[in-house]
């Protein structure tokens, strides 16, 4: 099995919640916002976060990105709850409260960028280090 190879960020892999615990979750928001808009039941929502997200764990094995496996199994577990979340907060939507949802949204973008800056961080340094 191939070293981890962690990098100076705060991105950095942790064994079960590390700061790409909070995009999993931001993700879930908006797919459980989605669910919301497009008529899904919770249920139904649900079962399109497990499928979704673990797609999603599929791909980033697939890139070669490694995470502890229980890891990818919490990343799972926290977009879920973040969607049924975003679920609940729709059914008591108002108007401000789509104004939060979306600098939630907002949020998650800016988010996800800092953690794309972080991930690119570490594959460079990664690609340095196994040569």
């Amino acid at each position: 099995m191939k070293q981890r190879v962690h990098n100076t960020t705060n991105w950095e892999e942790h064994e079960y919640i590390d700061m790409w615990t909070s995009v999993h979750f931001l993700g879930g928001l908006v797919g459980g916002g989605a669910g919301h808009i497009v008529g899904l039941s919770v249920g139904w929502m649900l079962v399109c976060g497990v499928v979704l997200g673990t797609t999603w764990e599929v791909v980033e094995y697939h890139l070669h990105i490694e995470e502890y496996f229980i890891n990818r199994i919490s990343d799972v577990v926290i977009a879920l709850i973040g969607a049924y979340a975003m679920f609940v907060v729709f059914v008591n939507t108002s108007p401000r409260l789509l104004f939060e949802i979306f600098v939630v949204v907002l949020i998650a973008v800016i988010w996800t960028l800092f953690g794309y800056e972080g991930f690119r961080t570490h594959v460079t340094q990664n690609k340095h280090d196994t040569t």
